[in-house]
């Protein structure tokens, strides 16, 4: 099959190149949010849906190209169908509803640092996406100390937004809890161009927060009342977040200006 032209690939072919993707694949199970707070379906089903996805695009390119009467040179490759148009996405999600209740997001923030496996950094950056009201994890990881003004208490975060990853500042207010928090990690990353570094070499690895969250789980720690405490990810503190605002009164507008949700215009 990866030796046909392009022209001559049918649904079939793509069906074969998919389905042991689909049913034998050993990709690590992954979970990313779409429209609408659903969270795709990790692992083989996951990684089949992606590749899916890369293969319609890529020829719906090609199809989009080839006809175009802008187009300078009249070579074409006798593209004529989208191959890939027809196969549905087997792949299914699943309603993203989790949200830590007080009492779950109080013993979360006492005792994360507690935990087996889990160092004062990484600690302190979880932390700080719940004090911060919810920021994206992994952009706070990768931002460097220039990107926190604790004189200003203000935060810059890089936001990359729709198809072409255009790139405008996400202005973050920092309250004296957040400046607090940044300053129990300088003894441990001050030297370091980020703040949320264990290496020095390069920000805490995009997974590590929700690695973190799992061996808290694990703990002794994860218990109220001899109940333990439901299974979340990092992306849940900040949908905690925003139901704490929604709670506290503070209007949508603000709250989704504040998690950089959506925002639009000028």
């Amino acid at each position: 099959i990866l030796d046909m032209k392009a022209r001559d690939v049918e649904p079939a072919h793509i069906v074969a190149l998919l389905r042991p993707i689909f049913h034998h694949g050993t990709a690590r199970p992954k979970s990313g949010r779409g429209s609408g707070g659903r969270r795709a379906t990790g692992g083989a089903h996951g990684s089949a849906d992606k590749v899916q996805t890369f293969l319609r695009a890529a020829f719906a390119y090609g199809l989009s190209s080839e006809h175009s009467v802008a187009r300078k040179t009249e070579h074409t490759y006798g593209l004529t169908h989208n191959p890939v148009a027809p196969i549905p996405h087997e792949a299914k999600s699943t309603p993203v509803t989790r949200a830590l209740s007080a009492a779950e997001l109080r013993q979360f923030w006492w005792t994360i640092d507690k935990a087996p496996k889990v160092g004062p950094v990484m600690a302190g950056l979880l932390r700080f996406t719940i004090a911060s009201g919810g920021q994206r994890t992994h952009q706070l990881a990768r931002e460097p100390w220039t990107s926190y003004d604790t004189a200003r208490h203000v935060l810059t975060l890089t936001d990359r937004k729709g198809r072409g990853g255009m790139v405008r500042a996400h202005l973050v207010p920092m309250t004296s809890r957040m400046v607090g928090i940044l300053k129990s990690v300088l003894s441990f990353s001050g030297q370091d161009p980020w703040p949320w570094s264990t290496n020095g070499r390069a920000p805490v690895d995009i997974a590590s927060p929700a690695s973190a969250v799992r061996y808290w789980l694990q703990s002794e720690f994860a218990v109220i009342d001899g109940v333990r405490i439901p299974p979340f990810t990092p992306r849940d503190l900040r949908r905690t977040c925003t139901q704490i605002m929604q709670a506290a009164g503070v209007p949508d507008e603000q709250s989704d200006r504040l998690q950089s949700h959506g925002v639009t215009g000028v």
